[in-house]
């Protein structure tokens, strides 16, 4: 199975990605979204901008960060 890229983020951060042929969410509520591609089998890598990380609760955004897995 091959682990699918995703980028979490405003429009304006995720744009590029998009472009380039990455599937994107728009981070109308980060947490959500973070929890929803965390807890989904086919996601390998999330790429996320800083703006978007400190929009987290301090707790998540510590989980998220010790969850780094090698793909």
């Amino acid at each position: 199975m091959t682990a699918k890229i995703i980028a979490i983020g405003k429009p304006e951060f995720t744009v590029g990605f998009r472009l380039a042929g990455i599937q994107t969410i728009d981070a109308k509520d980060p947490k959500e979204e973070f929890e929803r591609a965390a807890a989904s089998p086919d996601v390998g890598i999330i790429i996320t901008d800083e703006k978007t990380m400190n929009e987290l609760p301090v707790f998540f955004r510590e989980m998220v960060e010790n969850r780094v897995k090698p793909v």
